[in-house]
């Protein structure tokens, strides 16, 4: 049968948050979806993310999510249903790509420039972001996913988490190769290899400013978090994984 929807949502992020022609891309969208596309801010975009991963991870220890994209990067701290602070950075895989690293190959003085300054946009937000090892840090994002992929299928990492340890070894790891297009990395898809240089750094640089143990992958993600309000409107229960009917 097919669906019959009783409320659509369609949001736009980043990209379309900071470019002088937005009009070009939302009017035909709208005529396109006949429905309008609503551009969110980067705060209720961490909501919207934190919503998402929230049962994923149904234990009660304050929690930092962590969303990077390729414009932005997302922080959230909370607790349960309760958001503490929200923040959206100007700072994601292609944008720190286009500012500090000049080559698509694994170039260490480059990935150490991309590193610091990755840390001085982090830097103003550290201390809030600061919690005692007994909280939970969580990560959503195909960036960090395949972070973690790499880490399990080519390093032999346990699945489904980052830890500080192995996420050092991969600079070693990447030095061995080339181009990005030579990136032989298990677990790595090649529509990524482009921005896992970038990706890796900003990583790198949330691990040392927010002085993080260990991250723990969610699977669920910004899209789950708009279908979950819309479903809170209707009334409708459902449960992760919602991937399969998006």
């Amino acid at each position: 049968q097919p669906l019959q929807p009783q409320l659509l949502r369609a949001v736009a992020t980043h990209a379309v948050r900071i470019v002088d022609n937005a009009a070009d891309f939302l009017v035909p969208a709208r005529q396109l979806l006949q429905l309008p596309v609503e551009v969110i801010s980067g705060e209720e975009e961490a909501r919207l993310i934190y919503r998402a991963v929230r049962d994923e991870f149904p234990a009660n220890p304050r929690r930092v999510v962590i969303d990077i994209g390729g414009g932005s990067t997302e922080l959230v701290l909370g607790q349960g249903d309760h958001i503490e602070l929200c923040d959206s950075l100007d700072l994601g895989c292609l944008t720190l790509k286009e500012r500090a690293i000049e080559s698509d190959g694994f170039n260490p003085r480059q990935f150490a420039r991309a590193v610091e300054y990755a840390m001085a946009q982090l830097a103003p937000m550290a201390a809030r972001y600061a919690l005692p090892q007994s909280a939970l840090h969580i990560g959503t994002s195909g960036t960090l996913q395949a972070i973690a992929g790499v880490l399990h299928q080519h390093l032999g990492q346990p699945e489904g988490c980052i830890t500080s340890q192995a996420l050092l070894s991969l600079p070693r790891e990447l030095a061995r190769f080339g181009n990005a297009s030579t990136f032989d990395l298990k677990g790595l898809d090649q529509h990524r290899r482009s921005v896992f240089v970038s990706g890796l750094a900003i990583v790198t640089a949330l691990f040392v400013q927010f002085n993080i143990a260990q991250l723990h992958i969610a699977q669920a993600d910004l899209r789950d978090g708009v279908l979950l309000g819309l479903a809170e409107q209707c009334n409708i229960g459902l449960q992760h994984p919602l991937h399969a009917v998006l």
